[in-house]
Parts: C-alpha cells; sequence; structure tokens
C-alpha cells in the first residue's frame, strides 16, 4: 500500500487521534478531517511525519492550524470553506518546501491577507475572486 488516505470527514476527530499509529507507518499519507465544525485540531497530528495530504475544508477555522505548518512533506492542502480572514503564519506557509497546492476558495480573508496571498508564486493557491471574499469579509462582520 503506497498511499493510503484516512477519511474523518463528518465524524468525531477522537478517531484521529486513534489512527495516528497507522498514519505513521506508512510512507505518503491523505488525511480528511472535513465536515467536522473543527476550530483546531489537536497537537497530536504532529506524529504524522509522512503527511502529504491534508483536507480541513467545511470547518470553523479562522487562521490555519499552527500544526500544519509542523507537516514538512505536505503536498496538498485543502481549507476551503472556513472563517479564515488573516493568516497569522502566512510566512509559515511559504517555509514548507513540498507544498504545491493550497485550496482556500470561500474564505472570507481581509484585503490585506487576500493581496499577500496573491503575491506567492512558490506553489498554487486557489482563490476566491477578490469582490466575492470582500462580500464574505462584510457579511461575517455583522
Amino acid at each position: 500500500m503506497d498511499f493510503v488516505n484516512l477519511k474523518v470527514a463528518g465524524k468525531a476527530v477522537t478517531r484521529v487521534v486513534k489512527r495516528c499509529d497507522l498514519a505513521k507507518q506508512n510512507k505518503k499519507l491523505g488525511l480528511d478531517l472535513s465536515r467536522n465544525n473543527l476550530t483546531t485540531l489537536p497537537e497530536s497530528l504532529r506524529e504524522i511525519t509522512q503527511l502529504r495530504r491534508i483536507d480541513i475544508s467545511c470547518n470553523s477555522f479562522n487562521d490555519l492550524p499552527s500544526v500544519i505548518f509542523g507537516f514538512k512533506k505536505l503536498t496538498h492542502l485543502n481549507a476551503q470553506q472556513n472563517y479564515i480572514q488573516e493568516l497569522e503564519h502566512i510566512d509559515d506557509l511559504t517555509k514548507l518546501e513540498h507544498l504545491q497546492m493550497v485550496n482556500l476558495l470561500t474564505n472570507p480573508f481581509n484585503e490585506v491577507t487576500y493581496k499577500r496571498l496573491k503575491e506567492i508564486r512558490k506553489f498554487l493557491i486557489i482563490l476566491s475572486p477578490q469582490e466575492e471574499t470582500a462580500r464574505l469579509h462584510r457579511l461575517e462582520q455583522l
């Protein structure tokens, strides 16, 4: 088994922690934590040193969880449809050497964060059009 994709979409996060042992044994790993209404990720996920793909879409994150920046082999990050307005660790994102694609669609980024993301050329960043992002940001402020 070369690539393992653990799907925990819409399920209790405690199951994620229990699967860390399986994750550590595999060379390539994808982890799907979408649709769980998460606001944080457990620090124990740092133990999955071979993580290549992570999907944290459709949750309640206000920023990217700091544990993500410890996944040195990460190639794909899906964080679309959260409540991210500002990325506190935007520079740490660019330090992930293997990162190829970040999906940040449908997040209510403020103008400064949106512009900084558009300037990144190291990997592909998928963003909603600025008008939609501005509209989402205004709605988030209500």
